[in-house]
């Protein structure tokens, strides 16, 4: 199911990623490599695509295709100011995502936040996504 990303706040934003996240993790057309977008491994284009978190969103809440390589501005203007705010999120960087959201810092929030890094334990990055995004929801974002 495609869904309008660039509608919804930061925290929403975060959850819907960190589903697709576990979407694409079960999905055996996918692995998980933080270091792309959405890239596929071959030119057979029957091989794995690697995918970010920005890329788990292209590939399940947007509908991308499968072997396609793929960068945010693939989707317009505003859906890559989401996917590349998702990066900024997915490193710890919350001042940066909420700049590329076109929201400002509020008082209150740390412009960074510590995000164990996926290669290092991918349930408590997620746990720390999650909690970075209920942070943002308690301040209306």
């Amino acid at each position: 199911m495609k869904i309008d990303i660039a509608t919804l706040k930061p925290s929403e934003l975060i959850r819907v990623a960190v589903a697709d996240l576990e979407a694409v993790e079960k999905d055996e057309r996918y692995r998980v490599d933080m270091g792309v977008w959405h890239v596929r491994s071959d030119e057979s284009m029957e091989g794995p695509c690697f995918v970010c978190l920005a890329g788990a969103v292209m590939a399940k809440s947007l509908g991308a295709v499968h072997g396609n390589n793929l960068i945010p501005i693939d989707f317009g203007a505003d859906l890559a100011h989401s996917l590349m705010a998702l990066n900024s999120f997915r490193m710890g960087f919350i001042d940066e995502g909420l700049h590329l959201m076109g929201e400002d810092m509020p008082v209150g929030i740390p412009s960074t936040f510590p995000v164990t890094p996926y290669v290092h334990n991918p349930t408590q990055f997620k746990a720390d996504m999650q909690t970075m995004a209920t942070l943002l929801e308690e301040h209306g974002l």
